[in-house]
């Protein structure tokens, strides 16, 4: 076996996994927080994320598996491989039990990511009765402002704002034997269908909390175990547990095509794991009118400066009545020692921005989830044989493949080392022993820099990888991950005394905070190589090397004369070259050199990225802000009299004053992935072959962008929106579009004249096959909080919210929430014509295919029609 088919090389996105947040009336406001994460084990992590990768050479990502066994019954056949995604580890990810970057092939599961809360809780999308399929910006639709302004209609808003209420589809990714995808439920009222994206036929169906999944072939998986979970019954119920949601569900059993062979899964139990992340953030709080505020105390009021830490200050003055501008400052390190403080800024009317700081530390920058409970592949069991796993939850030692007769066929050896820091340790695959006996073949692995990686890192790029400003969090209160920004007020108020008439303010005032380090979140090429694969050392003593470099896109710099389109690095690996070595040469026996971009520049397209702000002298990542606003409420002290009952609504609460807050989060806090494509994706690759050094040959493939198929009329826009506009929610997007090949061409080298000689074109167009329904995604920001500070209110927190009702003395504000739905496109591209043309030194030959399509939703050609350039079929 050559080194070439020893090693499969396929060309081939991470999801951020949120929730909703809600309303807090705490004396300091908090709300309108970035959505949490509800993770996953890092065994489900690593293959969900080679899912993700599954996209040819538009993401310069190569997947690498080592074939371990393959089982072959009743027409069904399941490889078990190991395979390797090389795009780079992200500084909280964790090695699964096969080593980091590491998944194993038969691990057949479906895993999901939570948007909004958990679809099958209470009050979770597959419980939301009023959701039904989206057929375009006509209503009625959900019952939400502005469409629907009654009463009914804005405390919807408020429920789904709050989170008591679910609008957004949580995405499940399946894994079979061969093939991957993801699926949605599209809700109807009361009724559902499950729709594949990209869209396929294969059948979905979910029953009594069991997924059973029918392919095309007729081959039928069966995920997790009907009934109630039961946390002490894991294993035989195929499911993973985090926060106590289900998030994983496992393969039990497979039906073979013939549908007289069963395939059995069973699982064992893993150590249960914490989450740990950290995140900055500056929460500024500024007061356009802060006349009714009495007395307003300042940094330089004596009962202000008599304390040191916030939770004194409040103890006797509330917040509202502290000047402003005032801004928390979050830097995250362990629990121990995140360093939160509070500031009140002070103009001294000589050009100085003085401020009091206080200490706040209450830790809410460090996030830590519920346990993660797993479970690990024990045994498959089939007609003829069995493979049994071994090992630790930590890690896989050894797979025992055996016949029908129980005899020991074939072993497969895993060997690990590790790296530990601060009590993490993170598992390396550093060799595979495969065969019985002396007949053992030995895979070696090498790898760059061997780091630690999981939740006791802080610092790192835009999307999430190491960069210079990586740093274990016991140092990460010394260091905010958000660039400075400055900010400018109209007015500074230093006092409100009514006899002057509210006139005591400096205007124009400039101040700032963050990190004077403008490039604390750009990414770093050789920090992003750390950890990765690097070498395989095959059982001949042949070796293949793999270098990767740092993905990179075009960007806009305004010059002084003119715009021009400039190159930055993005987050992730793509591989540079891939050199296979005989093991008595020094020189590659074939090398493969990979150019990217249209004119090879190495550049390619991000849809999705963080917001590039241009300063004299200077470039950055702009922070992500979210804005919105605190009411402050006076409640009457209760007159048995007037109210017999108390004030329960907000018709007897007076507006004290109004604080806008606008809390600023480091660009990495938002997810620059789309769901089925890389955070860069290049439409133009071109592949250099070298055979001992000497050019042989280029082969260069372009693809279609996403926005030649975009068919969302005027949602076409959404491919590029990170959050929905006004809000902190993220956008879900259609699948499929990413990786449709366009052109292929073949050349050699002809090393007398130096020039490339074309030799064969194949050209692709396709179709989009687009469902009518779509999967409909309901939303509602919350833009206005209601704190009651002074009297006795007796209400609940929905009365807050009644938008039948105005307050004492003033109107309500006209949007408490920023709400809507859209609707996320099924589709598929269908090839519509194929065209191949052979060229040689005598003559050309052309050979094309049309596609049609008459069954549809049936995907599979009906009529294939071939003809070539001398007109034969």
């Amino acid at each position: 076996m050559s080194f070439n088919e020893q090693l499969q090389i396929n060309y081939n996105h991470e999801i951020f996994l949120f929730t909703c947040c809600l309303l807090s009336m705490l004396s300091y406001p908090i709300f309108a927080q970035r959505p949490n994460v509800t993770p996953v084990t890092p065994t489900s992590a690593s293959l969900f994320k080679s899912l993700d990768f599954s996209m040819s050479m538009t993401s310069g990502v190569p997947n690498i598996s080592i074939p371990l066994y393959s089982i072959d019954v009743g027409g069904l056949e399941i490889p078990i491989d190991l395979s390797y995604q090389a795009g780079g580890i992200k500084i909280n990810e964790r090695s699964g039990r096969y080593g980091l970057g590491w998944s194993l092939s038969c691990d057949l599961q479906i895993t999901r990511s939570i948007n909004g809360i958990d679809d099958f809780g209470p009050g979770g999308y597959f419980n939301n009765n009023l959701i039904t399929g989206f057929l375009g910006y006509t209503y009625p639709g959900y019952p939400l402002p502005p469409h629907d302004n009654t009463t009914a209609g804005h405390l919807n808003a408020y429920k789904i704002g709050t989170g008591q209420v679910d609008g957004q589809p949580d995405r499940f990714a399946y894994k079979l034997a061969n093939k991957s995808g993801a699926f949605y439920f599209l809700k109807n009222g009361p009724s559902y269908r499950i729709v594949p994206v990209p869209f396929s036929n294969i059948k979905i169906v979910f029953d009594n909390g069991q997924f059973v999944i029918t392919d095309t072939d007729g081959t039928t998986y069966y995920y997790g175990q009907q009934g109630a979970v039961d946390e002490s019954y894991l294993t035989t119920m195929g499911k993973e547990i985090s926060k106590g949601n289900v998030v994983t569900w496992k393969c039990l059993r497979i039906t073979a095509p013939n549908g007289a062979d069963d395939v059995y899964f069973t699982y064992e139990t893993e150590d249960p794991q914490q989450v740990i992340s950290y995140s900055d953030r500056f929460d500024l709080f500024t007061n356009d009118d802060p006349c009714q505020v009495r007395p307003y105390y300042t940094a330089i009021s004596p009962d202000v400066t008599v304390h040191t830490t916030l939770p004194a200050l409040l103890n006797n003055i509330p917040f509202y009545k502290l000047s402003t501008p005032k801004y928390r400052s979050v830097t995250a390190g362990t629990a121990l020692n995140s360093k939160d403080s509070f500031h009140i800024l002070y103009w001294n009317g000589m050009n100085v921005l003085s401020k009091k700081a206080l200490v706040d530390q209450d830790n809410s920058s460090v996030t830590m989830s519920g346990l993660v409970k797993g479970l690990s592949i024990k045994d498959i069991t089939f007609r003829g044989g069995k493979v049994a796993f071994s090992g630790t939850s930590e890690k896989l030692s050894s797979l025992s493949i055996y016949d029908e007769t129980q005899t020991l066929v074939r072993s497969v050896g895993l060997y690990h080392s590790h790296v530990d820091e601060d009590n993490v340790r993170t598992n390396y695959l550093d060799s595979v022993h495969i065969g019985l006996g002396s007949n053992v073949e030995k895979y070696a692995f090498l790898y760059n820099s061997k780091m630690s990686f999981g939740g006791h890192l802080k610092g790192n790029d835009s999307w999430g990888y190491r960069n210079n400003n990586t740093v274990n969090a016991i140092w990460g209160h010394n260091q905010n991950t958000i660039p400075f920004t400055l900010t400018q007020r109209d007015r500074f108020y230093y006092d409100t005394d009514p006899f002057s008439g509210c006139t005591q303010f400096y205007p124009d005032v400039e101040f700032g905070f963050g990190n004077d380090d403008y490039m604390v979140d750009y990414p770093d090429e050789q920090a992003m190589l750390q950890g990765v694969l690097k070498r395989i050392i095959y059982p001949t003593g042949g070796f293949v090397d793999f270098a990767f470099e740092a993905n990179k896109y075009l960007e806009t710099f305004n010059g002084n004369l003119h715009a021009s389109d400039l190159p930055l690095l993005g987050g992730g690996l793509r591989v540079k070259s891939i050199s296979y070595f005989n093991p008595e040469n020094t020189v590659p026996e074939t090398q493969r050199i990979f150019k990217y971009g249209e004119l090879e520049d190495g550049t390619g397209i991000a849809k999705l990225k963080p917001k590039f702000v241009e300063e004299p002298y200077k470039y950055y990542f702009a922070p992500e802000k979210e804005k919105s606003s605190v009411y402050y409420l006076r409640a009457p002290f209760t007159d048995p009299i007037l109210y017999p009952l108390g004030c329960l609504n907000r018709n007897c609460l007076e507006v004290i004053t109004i604080e806008d807050k606008t809390t600023f989060h480091p660009s990495s806090s938002l997810n620059y992935w789309s769901a089925d494509g890389p955070p860069v994706y290049y439409t133009a690759v071109t592949e250099y072959k070298h055979d001992y050094g000497r050019q042989s040959g280029k082969t260069v493939h372009k693809f279609f962008s996403p926005d030649d198929f975009y068919v969302g009329g005027p949602q076409a826009h959404f491919m590029t929106e990170r959050v929905i506009e006004g809000t902190n929610i993220p956008r879900l997007k259609a699948e499929g579009l990413y990786g449709a090949e366009k052109m292929v061409e073949q050349y050699s080298y002809n090393l007398s004249t130096k020039k490339y000689l074309l030799k064969n074109r194949k050209s692709f167009t396709y179709t989009p096959y687009v469902q009518n329904e779509q999967v409909r995604v309901v939303y509602a920001y919350q833009k206005v909080a209601y704190q009651v500070v002074e009297g006795n209110y007796s209400g609940g927190e929905q009365e807050l919210y009644n938008h039948a009702l105005g307050f004492a003395g003033s109107s309500a504000p006209s949007e408490e929430f920023t709400s809507g739905d859209y609707g996320v496109p099924v589709l598929k591209l269908l090839l519509q014509t194929e065209k191949e043309e052979v060229l040689d030194e005598i003559s050309n030959l052309t050979i094309e295919k049309e596609y049609e399509y008459a069954s549809l939703p049936y995907i599979s050609p009906t009529t294939i029609t071939t003809k070539n350039s001398k007109g034969l079929l």
